[in-house]
């Protein structure tokens, strides 16, 4: 009998208990019928159009937020955090923060393992920095990495220079 290509199982009927140890751990069943149950309410037009939005928004509502005054006391206390400017151009940034566009993540996000946090900034209700977020999870996911935290700056680089100032441009790497 042909060996199943590896991470594959050779019955697909029966689950093993690793696999419901992963269902459980990440509340799919609850996801699932949080999902299902939408879409009976709902009932889209387009289903498929509708599950990936819902896992979208999903995604979007899951992201950490950081206040400018609480990064800013991080900053102050030397705390090891990563700053990410996330729009594609940008006067004003936050002193220390590098401009990087999410297409570029695989190629930095080895670099923020073991640092205190990761975060995230763009313009005020943009929704930019959400999205890298969600991102970067999924970069961190196809890398085998962990991440410690990942926020977004609550307010934007708006909130931030109105309580601290612009320190300029964002540095690239």
């Amino acid at each position: 009998m042909p060996k199943a290509p590896e991470g594959k199982r050779e019955s697909k009927a029966m689950m093993h208990e690793d696999d419901k140890e992963y269902l459980r751990k990440h509340s799919i069943h609850m996801m699932l019928n949080d999902l299902a149950k939408e879409i009976i309410e709902r009932r889209p037009e387009n289903p498929q159009e509708f599950v990936v939005e819902w896992l979208r928004k999903k995604d979007a509502d899951s992201v950490d937020t950081i206040s400018a005054d609480n990064l800013h006391k991080m900053i102050e206390d030397g705390d090891d955090v990563v700053i990410i400017d996330c729009r594609p151009e940008g006067t004003d940034s936050i002193k220390n923060s590098t401009s990087i566009p999410s297409a570029e993540f695989p190629s930095h996000v080895a670099n923020w393992v073991g640092k205190k946090m990761v975060v995230l900034y763009s313009s005020k209700n943009d929704g930019l920095a959400n999205a890298a977020a969600c991102c970067l999870f999924q970069t961190a996911a196809k890398a085998s990495v962990s991440l410690s935290q990942v926020s977004v700056l609550q307010g934007g680089i708006e909130e931030w220079v109105e309580k601290y100032g612009a320190s300029g441009q964002s540095s690239t790497e």
